[in-house]
Parts: structure tokens; C-alpha cells; sequence
């Protein structure tokens, strides 16, 4: 059974969406195959494995994009957490200016033809906006105990 998210192919991490013990099954799916390792040490609920051996320096990522660097090794199947990462400052007025960032008024910059962004939700009634039948964020599992 499933117990990690790998949400891009770049990503050096998986999330476990269950606490795992030592010695049990990390099971997450990477494309169309479900991939597996043994985590070495116990790996809270929502927190990350690593998917190699990763040498300090090395930046992790998650989702894709960077968390920061490794401030020690860390090995195949154990625990990265604050002890062992370091978040590195990033330059989002740089990312921002780039040619493939999502601009606010189109879907893509490199699809100008698109439709505007539109949002199917309910009128603000003192300021907050809801969507007609709210639905639980996948991006969110993480986030509720």
C-alpha cells in the first residue's frame, strides 16, 4: 500500500502520508510503477526520506523545487529534517522576471493565447471567498493531523 508521495520526477525526497517505523516499507508511486524502499529509522507523518545517499551539499528537492541543502549525509531511506537540511534564501524577484512564470491574467506565459484565470466561487460576504462545495486540497494532507 502507498504510504509516500513523489510529486515530480526531480524530487530527491518522498513524503510519507502515514508514520512509518523502522525496518518498514517506504511505498511510493514513481509513473506508472509503485517503487519501494526500507526506511532505516522511523519517519514521522508527513515528513521526508531520502530516495538515495545524498552528500552534504546536496539540495533537496521536494514538489520540484528546492528546500534547501543538506548540512550533513544523509543515507537512502532515513530521516531529512532540520537537523540535517538548511533552507537556502532564494531570489523570488529573479524566478518572478523569468520567461516561464505563470503570469496573474493567463494559465501560462508561453501560451499567451489562453483564457484568463477565472474562479468558481462564491461572492465575499465580509471579506473571505468559498467555493460552492468545498473540496479537501490534496496539497493540504500534510497540513492536518
Amino acid at each position: 500500500m502507498i504510504n509516500a508521495l513523489k510529486m515530480d520526477e526531480r524530487d530527491n525526497v518522498v513524503t510519507c502520508v502515514k508514520e512509518v517505523k523502522r525496518g518498514e516499507d517506504v511505498v511510493y508511486q514513481e509513473g506508472a510503477s509503485e517503487m519501494s524502499l526500507t526506511a532505516e529509522e522511523a519517519i514521522p507523518y508527513c515528513h521526508k526520506v531520502a530516495l538515495s545517499d545524498l552528500a552534504e551539499g546536496t539540495e533537496i528537492i521536494k514538489y520540484g523545487e528546492s528546500l534547501g541543502k543538506l548540512i550533513a549525509p544523509v543515507k537512502k531511506g532515513h530521516w531529512v529534517n532540520d537537523k540535517n537540511l538548511k533552507s537556502v534564501p532564494r531570489d523570488y524577484e529573479s524566478e518572478l522576471a523569468g520567461d516561464d512564470f505563470v503570469m496573474q491574467a493567463k494559465q501560462s506565459a508561453g501560451a499567451p493565447d489562453l483564457e484568463p484565470f477565472s474562479f468558481l466561487g462564491l461572492s465575499p460576504r465580509g471579506g473571505a471567498a468559498g467555493h460552492p462545495q468545498p473540496r479537501p486540497d490534496p496539497a493540504d494532507v500534510c497540513l492536518r493531523q
